[in-house]
This record gives C-alpha cells, structure tokens and sequence, in this order.
C-alpha cells in the first residue's frame, strides 16, 4: 500500500506514477475524500504514521525535465517515508522504485534513437552537474563523465558499429532514480526502537492469557462450590459480577503496566504519549474483562472453558496481529481484522507508544475496545445470571 505525491505533475512523472501503479508488488492508495484532489505531503506522511499506507513516494518538482539524473546525482531525488516498523517492506519498496527507474531510463534511450540531436543539451547539463558536485569521488567523475562524453559523441553522429562490443565500465552506486529517506516518526531521540514495535503484540498475549486465567478460575468456584456459598452470602449477583470483573480488569492492567515498565526502564523504549499509553491500558482492560465474562460461559468445566476460550482466542490473535503481523497479511484478511478486538489494542498500544497518535485519532481504537467490552461484558453477565451455582 503506497501513496505517492506528485508535486512535478508533468507528463514524465504521470508516466512515473503509472509505471509504479503497474507494479506487481505495488498497489497505489487513493488520497482521502471523495473529491479528484490528490495526495498532500502532509496527507500522506499522516497515512503512514496513522498506519494505513505503508510508505508514501514524493516526486519532486523537476523530476520530469531531469531525464538524466541517474548520471547528475545533484538532481531531484524520490522522497520515500516508510512506516519504521516495515523494514522488510523497505528493501521490496527501493527495488520496485529502482525497476520502474530502470524503464524510465529505457524509454529515455528509445527516445533517443529516434532523435538523437534532442538529448545533447541534457547531456550537456549532467557533464555540469557532476563536475559541480563536491560528493561525488574522482573515480565516479571519471566513470560517469566519460560515459556521457562517449554517449555525446554518439549522439553527435559517431559510427555505432565502430563502438559496439566493448565491456561496460563499472559505476560504483550507479542507481536509476535516486531515493531520499526522510523519517515519518518526529522524535528527538531518533528513530524508535525495534522493542517498541512487539511491545503491542506483548501485552496482547499477556491480556489474552489473563482473560483465560480468570475464566478458567469463574468456572472452577462454580464447580467446586465457591460460587454457591458466595451467593448464600448477603451479597447481590450484580456485587459478585462487578467483583469478578475488577479483579479481572486489575489484572489486565496490572500486567500491562508492568510490561511497559519492562520496556522503559529496561529495554529503553520511550513512551512518547503517557495519557494517550494509560487511556489505552485502561480500554484494553475494560475490553478483555468484558471477554472474560463471556469465555466464562463457554463451557461447564474448567477443561472445557480452557479449550473453548483459547479455540476462541486463537483466531482472533491470528486475524488481529499478534500471532502473524499485518504486514504480511494478503489484503482480504487484513479487511477483516476489524472484527478482532486484539487488532484494535495493538493499534491503540501503537499509537500511544511510538505513532503519535492525536487524541482523536485515538478515540477510535478506544471507543472500539471499550464497545467490544461492553458487549462481552453484558452477553457474559445474562448467562452467568441464568446459570445455577452448583
């Protein structure tokens, strides 16, 4: 998932966008809204940070008359910001920029043949450029200024077949488009650090086993007997629900915490957003004690609640991201991913500890946690209240 920003808008860098939207291993996003407006820098560098595209390409104004950047590494450069927690995706993202490069070059030669006299002024400026460059080494002067005083030659009317067959000289980092890295994620500290993308996944697995744990423990006192002599007691059902339910949430939280914890003061993560991280904790809480309540209810014994609540669990760990990563998710179960509330958590966690997150774009995954709690919570609750304590 890629967007691209065409700030050239020439004929050269539509050709660019086509060729990249062609691509096997690309699919181009739409900008955002109904309207024909394309993408903003601002727009997409949000996309990636809020986690719904990728990367975004920048096409920089004057990409289209720069024909021969490959050989001028003073021209327009390609601005690439790529989600930090997709470093694979990164090398797949450079090498297909490099192949639509490589077409760009082709094309470039085609029109050449035709008119050879038109590429001389071009010629002409990359000769300037490189002598221009303080970057550049003397090997690569040399190699990428004769290359060009040969190529002027040949376009000047030399004898093709006086200068075929020869070896191609090396050019040490010779690339077809040059590429620009800039960071989507502004910290003052750098980049974020590779325990703050599994953090999430982390405390997903910790809420999920807490969720287990304590259903398991609702159905082993209803079994044993616990539950009958709590409910003989001068207490109301909703008392002991709300009972069962705090300890339940102090646990989720409790675990959580000390996982983040873990993570600052050991791994060295920085918790950019501390609200936006306690917000998250408690929705998440709120959201496995509601499911608590429910998996509870999924079996009369302890064996069989341990099996029904993880057969439960599972899926929803593997279509949600903590299990496989989205990333490598064929699109089709990436769309479905909505429906687990593990998917909803990591993003939450996400972006509370390294996307930076505005409030509102965190009151979706909360609000979301918070109704699948509630959910759980009252189809959980209405069972247990119909069963009879043994």
């Amino acid at each position: 998932r890629l967007a691209v920003v065409d700030l050239d808008g020439t004929e050269a860098s539509a050709s660019f966008v086509h060729d990249l939207e062609a691509h096997q291993s690309i699919r181009l996003t739409p900008p955002p809204g109904d309207g024909p407006a394309p993408w903003t820098v601002e727009q997409a560098a949000d996309a990636v940070r809020a986690g719904d595209v990728v990367a975004y390409v920048v096409v920089p104004d004057g990409f289209g008359d720069d024909r021969w950047g490959a050989f001028a590494p003073d021209g327009p450069a390609l601005r690439v910001g790529i989600d930090p927690s997709r470093a694979v995706e990164r090398g797949y993202l450079e090498g297909a920029l490099m192949q639509v490069g490589g077409q760009r070059l082709e094309r470039l030669f085609s029109d050449i043949m035709d008119d050879p006299s038109s590429a001389i002024p071009d010629v002409d400026r990359a000769v300037a450029g490189i002598a221009s460059d303080d970057g550049m080494t003397d090997a690569q002067r040399l190699v990428f200024g004769g290359f060009l005083g040969a190529l002027k030659v040949f376009l000047s009317g030399a004898d093709f077949d006086a200068i075929d067959g020869g070896t191609p000289g090396g050019g040490g980092g010779f690339q077809p488009v040059r590429l620009e890295h800039v960071d989507v994620i502004e910290t003052d500290d750098g980049p974020p650090s590779a325990f703050a993308f599994t953090m999430p996944q982390a405390i997903a697995w910790a809420v999920m086993s807490c969720t287990a744990g304590f259903a398991i423990s609702i159905v082993s006192e209803r079994t044993k007997g616990t539950l009958l002599r709590l409910h003989v007691a001068p207490h109301s059902r909703r008392t002991l629900l709300i009972g069962k339910g705090l300890a339940c949430f102090t646990g989720c939280a409790t675990v959580s915490i000390l996982l983040m914890l873990l993570a600052r003061l050991v791994l060295g993560v920085r918790i950019d957003h501390v609200p936006h991280l306690i917000l998250s904790i408690g929705a998440t809480s709120f959201c496995f004690t509601g499911l608590t309540m429910f998996v509870s209810t999924l079996g009369k014994t302890e064996q069989g609640v341990a099996g029904a609540g993880w057969a439960l669990l599972m899926p929803l760990a593997m279509i949600g991201g903590a299990m496989i990563p989205l990333m490598v998710m064929p699109p089709w179960m990436r769309s479905i991913s909505v429906v687990s509330p593990i998917s909803w958590t990591i993003t939450a966690f996400e972006g509370s500890i390294w996307r930076n997150f505005s409030a509102a774009e965190m009151l979706v995954p909360l609000t979301v946690l918070v109704a699948f709690g509630l959910t759980a919570m009252v189809a959980g609750a209405l069972s247990l209240s119909r069963q009879r304590p043994v």
